[in-house]
Parts: structure tokens; sequence; C-alpha cells
């Protein structure tokens, strides 16, 4: 009985460190997403492109091309 205990533990151990690895990678990547961010939205300001950025924002609408496989915002 001990022994399936110990397997089981051990399972889920890998499993808590597979998971433990892969919020990691979240965290990093939601990290580099929040510099980029700051970059983007430091350079809307440097430039004076607030209105122009807020008039894009609520103007935009999604066009899906046929050779890519995700849709871009365009006015």
């Amino acid at each position: 009985m001990a022994k399936n205990y110990k397997k089981l533990y051990s399972q889920l151990w890998k499993h808590c460190q597979a998971l433990y690895e892969h919020l990691m990678d979240l965290d990093e990547d939601n990290h580099a997403m929040s510099t980029e961010l700051a970059y983007y939205t430091d350079y809307i300001n440097w430039k004076n492109l607030n209105e122009e950025f807020l008039h894009f924002r609520e103007n935009a609408h999604e066009v899906q091309d046929e050779n890519s496989p995700f849709p871009t915002l365009k006015l």
C-alpha cells in the first residue's frame, strides 16, 4: 500500500514540476509583453499620437487576409 502512495506521489510531483515550469514560461511571456506595451505607450506619447490612437481604437475593425491565419485591424 505504501508503495502505491510513493508511486502516486512521484507522479504528482512530476506533474507539479511540469505545471510550475509552464507557469514560469507564462510569467516570462507576461513580463516581456508588459515591457513591450510600455514601449508602445511611451512611443505614442512621445510622438503625440494619442488622438490618432484613440481614433484607431474606436474605429478599427478586423479584416481577414487569405494569406494570413489571423485577422488584422484596419480602418
